[in-house]
């Protein structure tokens, strides 16, 4: 088994000229979009590049003690930095923010930024971060389309296709989801994207796959899921799908460096978990015996929930995870009645599947 940290002692000392970018390669730059370049990376896109070297030097220089950057961050960095595959990749157009708005449509949690090759333009969107307002927006989806991270993703590839050059999308988790919105509800000429990459995003609704557009954009589209997938798997994705050998436990294996990589690649798994599988079908049943108001209302009360006493991020919520039920205590009536009714109905389909 064999993680980034192999992948880049193998292959760090080639150049993406000798040897072209790949599904790894594109996986890597999607993990280092998680971290804050804002005041390093320039926000114009193709306008004052900085090789990744320089800026992952200025990054532990300005904000690690304020970020926090893990363990497996600041390892991933120095092995980045000492690359000569990565190290003189050039950034720009970094653009990040995030809104705490009361409404669906006004909260947001968004951030892309741009590498370029020799002969084309990578286009990286952010996957969701610690920040519980960008949970929140994944929800908001159910109930507003497009989402404001959505919108913002197809307005930043309008952006970058302005350089004229031919562009590779790519995103974890919610980022896929914007890579693959972006791509197929901008008004940028198709033939100017030459792949979209989604590493186990979120889908969509069936009507989305249905414009003239997307059917265009389908076959450029590469989906990559974990062994065990549940983030990918939540609504529905129609394009070609690979499964990716990945440690760890359950939900741990979203996580891009439980991901295993081989020389040329991402190592392929023979099947998905049946038990992601049949975790997702219980999932759909349950949420989708919701009318669009329990929905609304499901949404809204597990947001307050987790929220209550100025809670931020997830971090946060996890280390107060033990306050959660004093919370429910705290909620509306009706807000705990809804809540309720969709955990029992979870437990209902354990039982049920149990049976069987």
């Amino acid at each position: 088994m064999s993680d980034v940290f192999d992948y880049l002692a193998w292959r760090g000392d080639l150049s993406f000229e000798s040897v072209p970018p790949n599904e790894a390669d594109r996986l890597i730059l999607c993990i280092l979009s998680f971290l804050d370049f804002e005041g390093i990376v320039s926000h114009g896109i193709g306008v004052e590049e900085i090789p990744l070297r320089h800026v992952l030097g200025q990054y532990f220089e300005k904000k690690q003690a304020v970020n926090g950057a893990t363990q497996n961050m600041r390892r991933f960095a120095a092995a980045l930095m000492k690359s000569k595959r990565f190290g003189t990749l050039t950034l720009s157009g970094y653009r990040a923010g995030v809104s705490w708005g009361a409404a669906p449509d006004d909260q947001l949690q968004f951030a892309a930024l741009s590498a370029r090759f020799a002969n084309h333009l990578s286009v990286i969107y952010r996957g969701t971060d610690d920040t519980l307002v960008g949970w929140k927006e994944n929800f908001n989806s159910d109930l507003i389309r497009p989402i404001p991270a959505q919108a913002m993703a197809a307005a930043y590839l309008e952006q970058a296709a302005e350089l004229g050059m031919e562009m590779v999308l790519q995103g974890h988790s919610k980022g896929g989801n914007l890579a693959v919105y972006a791509a197929a509800a901008s008004s940028v000429p198709i033939s100017q994207i030459r792949f979209v990459y989604d590493y186990d995003g979120p889908g969509f609704e069936r009507s989305f796959f249905l414009t003239d557009r997307y059917g265009l954009m389908r076959g450029k589209i590469r989906k990559f899921l974990p062994e065990y997938p549940v983030i990918g798997l939540i609504k529905e994705s129609d394009c070609h799908k690979t499964v990716i050998r990945s440690m760890g436990k359950g939900l741990s294996q979203h996580n891009g460096f439980h991901w295993q990589f081989c020389a040329d690649g991402l190592e392929r798994a023979k099947r998905a978990d049946p038990r992601a599988i049949l975790l997702n079908s219980r999932l759909k049943r349950c949420y989708g015996s919701l009318n669009s108001v329990q929905r609304k209302a499901f949404i809204e009360g597990m947001y307050r929930l987790v929220s209550l006493g100025g809670r931020q991020t997830v971090t946060e919520l996890s280390n107060s995870k033990r306050m959660l039920l004093r919370d429910f205590k705290q909620l509306d009536p009706d807000e705990r009645q809804t809540l309720m009714l969709v955990f029992t109905e979870i437990v209902k389909q354990v039982l049920t599947d149990t049976e069987k």
